[in-house]
């Protein structure tokens, strides 16, 4: 919720209880993203949102430290917004591919997070993503187009370096660590 004097609140919850924090714009500088941001910068229109809610939960978190961010589960995240969600199983690519198509297509929103070791694919290791898009082709693969809210892709990019990148779910299921559907 923008204050309207350049803070921002942010509702979280917890064991139930709602809390709202209350963060300005400042946003740490130095970084190799959009604008000189050190994490996560402006979407698609401009929009600073991913940026100043990730400034709230580092302090929601009580560590009032972006390191603390480093490391984690996306499950933790939703849980704090108040979201449920359900894990799915990563363990064969054909029924990850279609619980993810049906969850996409049904309007929910799908998280996935990657093992460090990853290679070969444009992704970085040991990240969350989200997956914007998910379809089958005519030819029995299924595809998804996953989003990295720091807005660049990994290594062996597409070309044009937006944060937006395509896979077949065969492509990624070997290096995920986990999948929700919240």
């Amino acid at each position: 919720l923008d204050l309207g004097d350049g803070t921002y609140a942010i509702q979280f919850k917890q064991n139930g209880v709602t809390t709202y924090v209350r963060v300005d714009g400042d946003l740490p500088a130095g970084g190799p993203y959009s604008g000189g941001l050190e994490y996560a910068h402006p979407g698609s229109s401009g929009n600073q949102w991913a940026a100043i809610f990730e400034k709230a939960y580092a302090e929601f978190d009580r560590s009032w430290s972006y390191s603390s961010l480093d490391w984690g589960y996306f499950g933790s995240v939703l849980s704090s917004l108040g979201a449920s969600y359900s894990s799915l199983s990563i363990s064969s690519a054909g029924s990850l591919a279609s619980a993810i198509v049906s969850a996409v297509n049904s309007g929910k929103g799908v998280t996935v997070g990657t093992t460090s070791s990853v290679q070969n694919v444009p992704l970085i290791g040991s990240h969350a993503y989200t997956v914007t898009k998910a379809w089958n082709d005519g030819w029995g693969n299924t595809y998804v187009t996953l989003r990295n809210p720091w807005g660049y892709d990994g290594a062996g990019y597409d070309g044009k370096n937006d944060g937006y990148v395509t896979l077949t779910v065969a492509q990624l299921q070997p290096f995920l660590i986990a999948a929700s559907v919240s």
